[in-house]
């Protein structure tokens, strides 16, 4: 599925994370809804509506920003691809 707004369209507070990572190029977060979207150095955006605190907080304090995407997060929430 694919859609076209971003997070920062939405009415809410946006807090965003820039990581030092080989992958990945910011997070924006509306934390009261439990909702990221990922930018990736390649360009890519997608939406994660459904990763709690618990998940952000580890990918914040992660070592390896990309592996704990891959391990915690790809695969295992929904997504939608931002155009």
């Amino acid at each position: 599925m694919e859609y076209n707004k971003s997070l920062q369209d939405l009415k809410k507070t946006l807090v965003t994370l820039q990581f030092s990572s080989t992958v990945i190029k910011r997070v924006d977060c509306v934390i009261e809804d439990n909702i990221i979207e990922v930018e990736f150095l390649n360009g890519s955006k997608y939406v994660y509506p459904s990763v709690s605190t618990d998940i952000l907080n580890g990918l914040m304090l992660a070592p390896s920003k990309g592996s704990y995407f891959n391990k915690n997060i790809k695969g295992k929430h929904t997504f939608i691809k931002l155009v």
